[in-house]
């Protein structure tokens, strides 16, 4: 052990430093006896200085227990001319073996956790703290709470963490030898920092499986504070993950606690819940998701015959209640030959109203794509039902088939609200022959969205398509593109007047300005590099006029 005292106008400072103490034997010497065995801290280095206007702490040491490694440090600084400001940092590093957790075993034998922590009691600005403990942060946690500091920083408690679990190879004869016998363990390298959410929150990916418990992901943080909010500061631990017992499988989203400091008030809280049931051809399955007076979930089941699934959402935050509730059904109903219906759906909202997209979206327009695959992805519902006071609508949609070459899937919604509107979306694949998707032998595949209107504010009905790109005839490489639509108007100035076309109008035509403007009719082919084939045709009539 070494030690030496310094001083320099006025100001002094005592170090100390000792390659390794027996910590085990210092606490049985004064009368704990229970400490068994040798602990050791290595590398121990203490540091305190004072004079002039304040007094500096400095205290590290690194130990082992098993194959286990801690590092740790205190830093800690009091001004004292005028009134006292104490600047405080605890840094920690704590790498463990899974094998020599209660948990191990065999299931965490090839399995490494590392956790570095930090705790700050701060009060002062940032650049003065900065110079406090910028040589001392050695640790990815530390100078991320360095990092995060505003300029200006009013008194707090304030926690961040770096959680990371790392693979770890097998042991082997060559291996070099740790402290207790065991193999060494390399020290892992720092995470890459990842941004934060919206909430402030700062996740850790784990992808652990202990035994039936598994552990997806670990976030943490200080929430954002709200401009002109409390003074307090609220710290988030949140844990995603679940439990598989089987047939029977839970999912735990945002399960965690907020704790407020200084208050030092500790809340509970879980985001999502989520349930799969499987037993033989039966699965039911669900989930609730939870976020300051939002309620959104989904639920399914699916039978060998027949499948029923439903999403929706409550929303408390806004003075009263607004929700959707959407539902599909998927069987083989029956029907002629034409109309053979494979589907039903249907829901309505409450104080919520549809964002409609146009005829290039409608493939991916949640209520459409809902009815044609089960998917009820409650995010992509959020995208297109947005809250709005005195909005009501109502949705139905079927799916059938025609004569089993054309799958069709058509969803009629009502919107009452600002103004009455009837809105629909249809999407039709034609393959020739019919054969399964993938599968060789198909010589046309067309997919064609239909988006329409009955507008009673504007007098007006229309009714727009488009070839979707990836359509062909003949050969995947012979391509078909473009649009038609039809329109009428039954009131105002252009009553009678109407259109109806099929890849736009004559290039000479100048159509008026409520006419809408057409992509042409195209095949594109080319079978050869030497040889290319082009088409494009058009159709149009009006309440004047023919052409093509």
């Amino acid at each position: 052990m070494t030690a030496a005292l310094t001083g320099r106008d006025g100001v002094w400072s005592l170090t100390a430093h000792a390659p390794n103490v027996n910590v085990g034997r210092l606490i049985n010497a004064v009368g704990y006896s229970d400490v068994k065995g040798d602990v050791s801290a290595t590398d121990v280095s203490l540091t305190m200085a004072f004079g002039g206007d304040g007094v500096a702490l400095s205290l590290s040491f690194n130990t082992a227990f098993g194959s286990n490694a801690v590092k740790m440090g205190l830093y800690a600084a009091r001004k004292s001319s005028g009134t006292t400001v104490w600047r405080v940092l605890f840094f920690g590093n704590l790498t463990l073996d899974g094998k020599a957790l209660p948990l191990g075993g065999n299931l965490l034998s090839a399995n490494q956790i590392s956790i570095n922590l930090a705790l700050t009691y701060l009060k002062g600005e940032k650049k003065a703290i900065a110079e406090a403990f910028g040589a001392s942060s050695e640790t990815n946690a530390a100078r991320k709470v360095l990092d995060s500091l505003p300029d200006s920083i009013p008194e707090r408690v304030s926690f961040a963490a770096d959680i990371k679990g790392a693979a770890v190879a097998a042991a082997n004869a060559n291996a070099p030898q740790g402290p207790g016998g065991g193999a060494a363990r390399a020290e892992p390298a720092p995470a890459e920092p990842a941004a934060a959410d919206a909430d402030g929150l700062t996740w850790s990916t784990l992808n652990k499986r202990f035994g039936p418990l598994s552990i997806d992901r670990i976030g943490y943080g200080a929430l954002k504070q709200k401009a002109g909010g409390a003074s307090e500061q609220t710290g988030r631990l949140s844990v995603d993950g679940g439990l598989n017992l089987g047939p029977l499988k839970f999912t735990l989203l945002g399960l965690g606690v907020d704790a407020t400091f200084p208050s030092f008030t500790i809340k509970p809280r879980l985001e999502g819940l989520g349930l799969n049931v499987k037993r033989g051809p039966v699965s039911i399955s669900g989930s609730l998701l939870i976020k300051d007076g939002v309620y959104a979930g989904s639920a399914q089941v699916t039978t060998a015959k027949f499948s029923l699934g439903a999403v929706g959402r409550l929303d408390l935050t806004r003075g009263r209640p607004s929700f959707f509730l959407y539902c599909v059904a998927a069987a083989s109903l029956g029907g002629p030959p034409a109309f053979f219906v494979r589907g039903l759906a249907g829901g309505m909202g409450y104080d919520t109203r549809l964002i409609l997209p146009d005829v290039k979206k409608v493939k991916d327009f949640p209520l459409l794509t809902a009815i044609q695959t089960g998917d009820l992805d409650t995010r992509a519902f959020d995208a297109v039902v947005q809250p709005a006071t005195d909005s009501l609508w109502f949705a139905a949609g079927v799916r059938f088939s025609t004569f089993a070459m054309m799958e069709s899937s058509v969803v009629v919604t009502l919107s009452l609200g600002a103004k009455t509107e009837i809105d629909l979306f249809g999407l039709s694949e034609i393959t020739v022959p019919p054969l399964p998707p993938g599968a060789p032998g198909v010589i046309a595949k067309i997919t064609i969205a239909i988006r329409g209107k009955l507008d009673a504010e504007k007098s007006e009905a229309w009714i727009r398509g488009q070839i979707v790109p990836g359509s062909f005839v003949f050969d995947p490489g012979c391509r078909l593109s473009g649009e038609f639509g039809f329109k009428v108007w039954f009131g105002g100035g252009r009553k009678g007047d109407f259109y109806a076309t099929v890849g736009g109008f004559h290039p000479k035509f100048l159509p008026p300005p409520p006419y809408d403007h057409f992509q042409r009719l195209r095949l594109e082919w080319r079978p050869t590099n030497a040889l290319s084939i082009r088409g494009s045709a058009y159709q149009a009539i009006t309440s004047r006029a023919i052409r093509a």
